[in-house]
């Protein structure tokens, strides 16, 4: 009987010490190159750079979803308090983009560039991530969302009112109207 106690035991050991020792999420998160996503588009701002959240199962025809960081924020930041997203995301198959402002305080959604539909700034940046993943992943242009707080939240109006034709529906969580 000691025996098969000990066997059970070993057995429970090592199982528990496997679940443990797989990762919260089986997706990707990462950097991606600019020259990549840019795929040659001009006139967009370099301190702008693309990170994503990738399932390891992508769905065929997978949504996108765009979370912009907060001022101060960055992308890491997103990606460590999105993580109920990327749960959804590894059920779901569908694609997280986590732009960044690196190095800038907070998002341009402001000037005239970032309020022009094909005027480059920080919205062209973002809509170039999506146009990308759109063709790298067969992506769903009709299923493409955004959303962020504060001053992300303040990008995500300005994506919905400048490029409603690439934005289906958005969450601003502490936003302001697009132009605002």
């Amino acid at each position: 009987m000691k025996r098969f106690h000990d066997q059970v035991f070993g057995i429970a050991s090592l199982t528990l010490g496997l679940l443990l020792a797989v990762p919260a999420h089986a997706g990707t998160y990462g950097k991606l190159n600019q020259t990549d996503w840019q795929a040659g588009a001009t006139g967009l701002p370099t301190y702008v750079n693309m990170y994503s959240y990738v399932p390891s199962s992508v769905a065929s025809k997978p949504a996108i979803v765009v979370y912009c960081h907060h001022c101060q924020g960055n992308a890491s930041s997103s990606h460590s308090s999105m993580a109920g997203l990327e749960t959804i995301a590894d059920k779901n198959g569908f694609l997280v983009i986590y732009p960044d402002a690196t190095g800038e305080n907070s998002w341009d959604a402001g000037s005239k560039r970032s309020l022009k539909h094909d005027g480059g700034g920080d919205t062209g940046a973002v809509v170039q991530m999506v146009k990308y993943y759109i063709s790298k992943y067969g992506g769903d242009a009709g299923r493409v969302y955004v959303a962020g707080d504060s001053s992300g939240g303040i990008m995500t109006e300005a994506l919905l009112g400048v490029y409603p034709d690439v934005f289906m529906a958005g969450i601003s969580i502490m936003g302001v109207p697009c132009g605002c």
